[in-house]
């Protein structure tokens, strides 16, 4: 359907003359039509929400005129899981419920970010994941993968590993990638490099995890094995710095000079690490002869 005549030159003025900035209530005239037009209130949505982040008022008039689709539900939702105050997305999830209408596949994964940046988080969580459940959304795997994440980042590896298992037959590299990473990070290197061989398929980024996952810990002869053992077509810039700084950090400086000189492309995160590792082990004529030389318009950005 066509904008209605005025709403495209109402919300050019809106935006071209600031008029959204200083007051929410000049969009109360064309919320009506956002249903119908889903890319302007996507749009619009993106712009409004980070200019008034303690005022409702634009979620509360779009969930008056958003009861006849669900749409406008997840699009909320979405936006409000990056607010100071992701509870907005609960507001929508429960208007979208008392609507009448289902959520779908695009709703959960932004609510799960938005549980996962709350206080309350393992049992808001839980409450996201067993209407996920129930809802029989566990057999998409965008929202598995959400799910994994966000047990992930809390380090409940119980949790995720459960949701690892359950939904198998959907997981996808980047579900196992996620699985690796939550082991690693609660410093279970066992299990992770246990998931890293129970893998189907692996990728760069699988590689890259385990061989982060050993240099953090410690486990340099392991990490350079892993280094030596994955596929040349997955060995990029990251997995050169997390050898480079795994040797530094644990005072093999040159090892790990080594490493910093073999690499076939270098990044401001590969200086650095390097400069660090010298200055971290007091060897001080090292790092400033290397800051010397690196490039200027890495030093400057």
């Amino acid at each position: 359907m066509p904008a209605p005549p005025r709403l495209l030159p109402l919300v050019g003025r809106l935006l071209v003359g600031g008029e959204i900035c200083r007051s929410p209530d000049h969009l109360r005239r064309i919320i009506p039509y956002l249903l119908s037009h889903p890319n302007l209130a996507a749009a619009l949505s993106s712009l409004y929400f980070p200019l008034f982040p303690s005022s409702a008022t634009f979620l509360h008039n779009l969930l008056i005129h958003a009861s006849s689709a669900t749409f406008l539900h997840n699009l909320l939702i979405h936006a409000s899981a990056a607010f100071p105050s992701p509870r907005l997305s609960f507001a929508a999830f429960s208007s979208l419920l008392r609507s009448g209408y289902l959520p779908d596949h695009f709703t959960f994964p932004p609510l799960v970010k938005s549980a996962s940046r709350l206080p309350s988080f393992p049992r808001t969580g839980a409450q996201v994941h067993a209407q996920a459940a129930r809802r029989g959304f566990l057999a998409d795997t965008f929202v598995v993968n959400s799910l994994l994440a966000m047990y992930a980042a809390f380090r409940d590896a119980a949790s995720m590993r459960g949701v690892l298992e359950s939904c198998a037959e959907v997981a996808d590299v980047v579900s196992w990638n996620t699985v690796v990473f939550g082991y690693a990070k609660c410093g279970e290197i066992g299990n992770a490099r246990r998931v890293f061989d129970e893998m189907p398929h692996r990728n760069g980024v699988s590689w890259s995890a385990m061989v982060g996952a050993y240099a953090a810990a410690g486990e340099l002869d392991v990490a350079r094995e892993m280094f030596d053992r994955m596929p040349a077509i997955g060995r990029n810039v990251v997995t050169w710095n997390l050898m480079v700084t795994g040797f530094a950090r644990h005072g093999l400086l040159p090892l790990a000079r080594k490493m910093f000189d073999e690499m076939p492309v270098k990044n401001l995160v590969s200086w650095n690490a390097m400069i660090r590792g010298y200055a971290m082990n007091g060897e001080m004529d090292g790092a400033r002869e290397l800051f010397d030389v690196m490039p200027r318009r890495m030093s400057l950005s």
